[in-house]
């Protein structure tokens, strides 16, 4: 939530780091020392990924542009974690821009330079509800590929047999007080866990238009994880959809309100609005 003292002090920091990018407008950034053109691309790397909060693709691109500019051809191997956070602000920002060339540009600098698979990830995500936009059966696809990768295999049709299998699967989780174990269950820190969980909520609105059935799949692996490994915000959306084909697919009315109130459980937990 953003007060109006809070933006007030972004609003300014945006300015301080503005005039210093303009001091610099023209200068060589060889010609700088590395603790300074690091600094400078911190800065901007903050103020990008700010600007995306706020939903300001064109600041954030300004911000990332400059970052970049700082970092310089030696970025990846002298500042790696800066460079690929302003590789992958570009990619969110220039998807906010609608401008899938550039997100595909960025998406194919962090692939060709990212050092581990989970480095890769994010901009794999982004890459997906990118891509989707006119090709939703391959973002599907490319979910799945990752997702594999990430240790959480699917069938590439799901069979009535899959379909009923994942519904009995969700029976040991039954509890005489389900609100209280999420309440008082841990975060769910696995990185590799969170980044599924990132990954299944991204595809639910492409898996509602082409797959129901492989949507109770995804959404009862996402609350399977959830008990055994811990809660994430993410999760409301395993009991939401959860929930969802319950009711739209089995007619299971009771059953499936009783899942759509746990997923306000996990929103209360975490404070979502």
């Amino acid at each position: 939530f953003v007060t109006p003292e809070s933006l007030q002090c972004i609003s300014i920091t945006f300015l301080a780091i503005d005039q210093m990018n303009r001091a610099c407008d023209g200068t060589d950034p060889n010609r700088l020392d590395t603790r300074i053109k690091n600094t400078l691309a911190s800065l901007n790397l903050k103020a990008a990924e700010r600007a995306i909060d706020l939903a300001d693709a064109s600041s954030a691109l300004s911000h990332v542009r400059y970052g970049l500019q700082f970092a310089g051809d030696t970025g990846w191997s002298l500042c790696y974690e800066i460079c690929l956070r302003l590789h992958e602000a570009a990619c969110l920002a220039n998807y906010l821009n609608s401008s899938p060339d550039e997100v595909l540009k960025h998406f194919e600098e962090i692939i060709n330079h990212a050092r581990t698979f989970e480095d890769k990830i994010k901009a794999n995500c982004i890459m997906i509800k990118s891509s989707a936009s006119g090709n939703i059966k391959g973002a599907i696809n490319s979910a799945f590929i990752i997702l594999n990768q990430l240790g959480e295999s699917f069938p590439s049709v799901a069979t009535p047999e899959d379909i009923q299998n994942a519904i009995a699967s969700m029976r040991e989780f039954h509890c005489d007080d389900p609100k209280e174990k999420i309440m008082n269950s841990p975060e769910l820190t696995d990185t590799k866990k969170l980044w599924s969980l990132k990954l299944m909520d991204h595809i639910f609105p492409y898996l509602h238009m082409m797959s129901s059935n492989l949507l109770i799949l995804i959404s009862a692996r996402m609350l399977k994880i959830s008990f055994q490994h811990g809660f994430a915000p993410e999760s409301a959306s395993g009991f939401f959809c959860y929930s969802y084909s319950l009711i739209s697919i089995f007619n299971k009315i009771e059953e499936g309100y009783r899942w759509a109130k746990l997923a306000l459980v996990v929103l209360e937990r975490f404070n979502a609005p």
